[in-house]
């Protein structure tokens, strides 16, 4: 009865992550403040849970990469409420522990990553189309709105292998793929170019994890399709996808030849111009925020770089943020946190077709956080924060549930 409630409670907290994530104001808060409140019920239990290496290693990730945060705050005097975003990295462990007690129903997972996305390219749609938006946002900032929904359509697309082993594979396909055509459309009319940046890689790794599953020709007619789109967003104007490629080359002409940052690439530029002048001199544990910004001052006052880059408070790239800001042990927490969730969720990249849809979401989850973070600071920002542990945890769950069924173990067998 209790592993039934339990079980109910995350399948439909997940659900409701999901679903709400990108279409009501701050709605992956609610799924995960049910999660983040049942797990607290198992800390005086934790002793019975059987946690193996590999669960114990994700939880030191997540808690490595809030220390490091924390040690952020203490030295660089920063007020308490800057631990507001960097505590769901802390607070994160406890709904993993429920999740990998009382796993969720996986349709729950996959249906919920499917609502999500098609209700998120709905939305999108309407602003930029019927509203006539320059760039659809929903209620969070574009760049983030865009970037999620296209995260949570590349998700939809790893889920597919998992939709094929189930009675009703023509359904759950469907949405999936649904999701997949949603996700990108959310990307598109927000115009969150920096996304794109790493869809070749995306295909490359959707392509290694499903030739064998899918066949070949299958997988080139899933890549075709995905070029078609984009291409068939380029050759609508309403879409106003050509217009933000071709601002690139206009924001690099006018950054180089006439030495005007006063555009989206050309600011970026400028910042980090600006962040490879300071960090020799700070190298290991950085300047901190109210650091940086004054150095930043000087520099504009002695004219090193533009006035332009003035009011923002952030680098616009998650990996010379963190350098600026946290240091070389900044840097190399977050590439830690990267690259072991990474390794965690690859080695079962050649597991069964379920298994394999956990690994290859857990993998693409990271490779998608290290895209958008080329040209946003995604974890500065509360939806960011927020949705990739949780997610981490979430896939992190059904992957350990996966590998136990295939091997004939019962969900009990993670409880004393």
């Amino acid at each position: 009865m209790l592993n039934r409630l339990g079980c109910h409670i995350s399948s439909v907290s997940v659900f409701v992550f999901l679903s709400l994530a990108l279409v009501t104001k701050s709605g992956y808060s609610y799924g995960a403040a049910v999660l983040f409140l049942s797990g607290l019920t198992l800390l005086p239990r934790i002793h019975r849970l059987r946690l193996d290496a590999r669960d114990l290693s994700l939880i030191a990730l997540l808690g490595f990469y809030f220390l490091i945060l924390l040690a952020d705050v203490v030295l660089h005097d920063m007020p308490v409420r800057e631990l507001d975003r960097p505590s769901r990295f802390l607070l994160v462990i406890p709904a993993l522990l429920f999740l990998l007690r009382y796993p969720p129903i996986a349709g729950f997972f996959w249906g919920g990553l499917a609502f999500g996305a098609i209700m998120a390219g709905i939305w999108a749609f309407d602003q930029k189309i019927n509203q006539g938006v320059l760039r659809a946002s929903g209620f969070t900032h574009t760049i983030q709105f865009g970037n999620i929904g296209m995260l949570m359509g590349v998700l939809c697309a790893a889920g597919i292998s998992w939709a094929w082993q189930q009675k009703l594979r023509g359904i759950w396909t469907l949405l999936l793929i649904a999701g997949v055509i949603m996700g990108a459309m959310t990307s598109l009319f927000s115009g969150s170019r920096g996304g794109w940046i790493g869809i070749p890689f995306i295909l490359l790794v959707l392509y290694q994890a499903y030739a064998g599953q899918f066949g070949k020709k299958l997988m080139y007619g899933a890549i075709v399709s995905v070029i078609a789109l984009f291409i068939l967003a380029w050759m609508i104007p309403s879409t106003g996808v050509k217009q933000r490629v071709n601002h690139v080359s206009q924001d690099l002409q006018l950054y180089f030849e006439d030495n005007n940052p006063n555009s989206s690439v050309g600011l970026r530029l400028e910042m980090w111009k600006g962040a490879w002048q300071i960090v020799p001199e700070r190298p290991l544990f950085g300047w901190g925020e109210n650091g940086y910004h004054e150095r930043k001052q000087q520099l504009i006052e002695d004219q090193q770089i533009n006035p332009a880059i003035e009011p923002y408070d952030h680098l616009h790239n998650e990996f010379i943020n963190a350098l600026v800001m946290r240091g070389v042990i900044g840097l190399a927490g977050l590439l830690l946190l990267y690259l072991g969730i990474a390794r965690l969720f690859s080695s079962g990249k050649n597991g069964p077709p379920e298994s394999r849809a956990y690994a290859t979401a857990g993998v693409l989850l990271v490779l998608c956080y290290i895209d958008f973070g080329l040209t946003q600071v995604f974890f500065n920002h509360n939806s960011g924060a927020i949705f990739f542990p949780f997610v981490a945890a979430m896939l992190w769950a059904l992957y350990r549930q996966s590998e136990k069924r295939n091997s004939g173990v019962i969900g009990s067998a993670l409880y004393r």
